[in-house]
């Protein structure tokens, strides 16, 4: 009965374990996504700076 007992306690803490590790991962999944959207926005907003950085130097020119 005891081993059982014991069984039953390490079964449960390695579903734990398991259940942390799940989680961590799909948190990592989601930090991923989110890392991507927002490098996919910094490039776009480096291509239009870099557009309008043209724009000012061809009006500077223009004095």
């Amino acid at each position: 009965m005891e081993q059982s007992a014991l069984l039953e306690e390490k079964q449960a803490e390695a579903d734990e374990a398991l259940r942390l590790i799940t989680t961590s991962m799909s948190n990592t999944g989601e930090q991923k996504i989110e890392l991507e959207k927002l490098k996919t926005k910094i490039e776009e907003e480096n291509i239009k700076l870099s557009k309008r950085k043209k724009d000012i130097d061809l009006e500077l020119k223009e004095i």
